[in-house]
C-alpha cells in the first residue's frame, strides 16, 4: 500500500487506488470509534484531581494523592500501596487531601 499526501490517494499492491477521503470515511463507517458515539469513561478511572502531600518522615519526599471522578481516592505512598488499597483503607496523606478540600 502506498499513501500518496500530495494527491490524497492510497494506491494498494493490486494496483487499485482509491481517494484518501473514500478510505477515510469508509474506516469511519465500519470503526465502532465514531464521533460523539464514545460511551461515558468509568467515573473510577477518570481522575478528577492531583493532591501532593508531603511525607512526615523524609520532608523531600512527596506523594502523589489522586482524587477520582466517582470521589474515592489513591495514594502512590508505600502505606497505601502494600496496606490501605488492598482494604479500602486512606492512607494518612490521603486523609489530608480529603479534609483539606471539604
Amino acid at each position: 500500500m502506498i499513501i500518496d499526501t500530495s494527491k490524497k490517494t492510497v494506491k494498494f499492491s493490486e494496483g487499485e487506488v482509491v481517494d484518501l477521503g473514500v478510505l477515510t470515511a469508509l474506516v469511519a463507517l465500519f470503526s465502532d470509534d465514531q464521533p460523539g458515539t464514545d460511551p461515558e469513561p468509568d467515573p473510577s478511572t477518570v481522575v478528577i484531581a492531583e493532591y501532593a502531600s508531603q511525607s512526615d518522615s523524609e520532608h523531600r519526599k512527596w506523594y502523589t494523592v489522586k482524587q477520582f471522578k466517582d470521589n474515592h481516592f489513591t495514594c502512590d505512598c508505600p502505606d497505601y500501596v502494600i496496606r490501605r488499597s488492598k482494604d479500602g483503607g486512606k492512607c494518612k496523606h490521603i486523609i489530608r487531601v480529603h479534609y483539606r478540600s471539604l
